[in-house]
């Protein structure tokens, strides 16, 4: 499941800053892990989130909240928990087990605003 060309739209719209919009792309078309503070996001840890945002990202938390609920896969499918983040990056669609390499990327593409 791959986000429609709709979602990532609204990713500007929501006000999901453009340099963090990649890290999210990536996540969800192509089990690319994403760094800490999107993790933290998409992990619904709002403490880990705050903790690790920039100034940008702390501005934009509503706007991740706003797309994650209206917009990517549903859960169970990547996003609500620690354990649904593990899950979409190490199993492939059909549910078997992948090899998953955690490199992190420089520069995430993993902002949202609104």
């Amino acid at each position: 499941m791959t986000l429609s060309e709709r979602s990532i739209e609204k990713m500007t719209e929501y006000g999901i800053p453009e340099y963090m919009q990649g890290g999210l792309i990536r996540y969800f078309n192509s089990r690319i892990p994403p760094g800490d503070f999107l993790t933290a996001v998409l992990s619904n840890d709002l403490m880990e989130a705050y903790a690790r945002a920039d100034e940008r990202n702390t501005h934009a938390m509503k706007a991740y909240t706003m797309w994650l609920y209206n917009c990517p896969p549903g859960r169970p499918n990547g996003w609500g928990s620690r354990e649904a983040v593990d899950k979409w990056l190490t199993h492939n669609p059909d549910g078997e087990e992948q090899t998953k390499q955690h490199e992190q990327q420089q520069g995430d593409d993993d902002e949202i605003q609104i």
